[in-house]
């Protein structure tokens, strides 16, 4: 019987994994016939063996599955001997891309009153959020997602944020407005 495919990777995409890996060193004395992978829910009950039969190309993507669901997939060779020994366990967890919903602005502040924003209500795909374009007004600062602070001067804004997810996907947020006066 075959070893176990080496070096085994999981990538994770928008409701889809990529799984890549190499054929065993140890074909167990006769040729690789297909392949089979495995999968569940992270520490749940595995599913049944799936055959992949593409020998020239020995990665896999596995679809329909949950964004922001971590999964565990294993994978082993299969020869006119038997199906060889099971890969070591590797771990991906699918991830939406950055999509922002309509931010509501104006913001209209006062001098001296505190503000707090949490940007990360209005983007999906688990991103950390930063400042693009367009100058924070004084006093007001971006940390973990939050605008926030206490304006210290009267002053009108237009600024952009960027979200990016753990696996590269971007998105821009439209300009927000921020009036800020005295409240006279």
């Amino acid at each position: 019987m075959p070893g176990p495919p080496a070096n085994i990777s999981a990538q994770g995409y928008n409701g889809w994994v990529y799984l890549t890996f190499a054929p065993p060193s140890n074909n167990g004395g006769s040729d690789i016939t297909s392949y089979k992978y495995r999968y569940s829910v992270t520490y749940g009950t595995y599913g049944d063996w799936i055959t992949w039969d593409n020998l020239n190309n020995p990665n896999i993507s596995v679809n329909d599955l949950t964004n922001g669901t971590q999964y565990q997939f294993q994978v082993r060779a299969v020869n006119s001997v038997g199906e060889g020994t099971v890969s070591d366990t590797v771990y991906a967890t699918p991830v939406a891309p950055c999509v922002w919903s309509n931010i509501p602005d104006p913001y209209r502040l006062i001098v001296g009153q505190s503000f707090s924003l949490n940007l990360k209500d209005y983007v999906e795909g688990f991103p950390t959020i930063t400042h693009t374009s367009g100058t924070l007004p004084a006093g007001l600062s971006l940390s973990n997602g939050v605008l926030s602070g206490t304006p210290t001067s009267a002053e009108t804004q237009s600024i952009r944020f960027t979200a990016t997810n753990s696996w590269g996907y971007t998105a821009e947020s439209e300009s927000i407005e921020i009036i800020i006066t005295n409240g006279t």
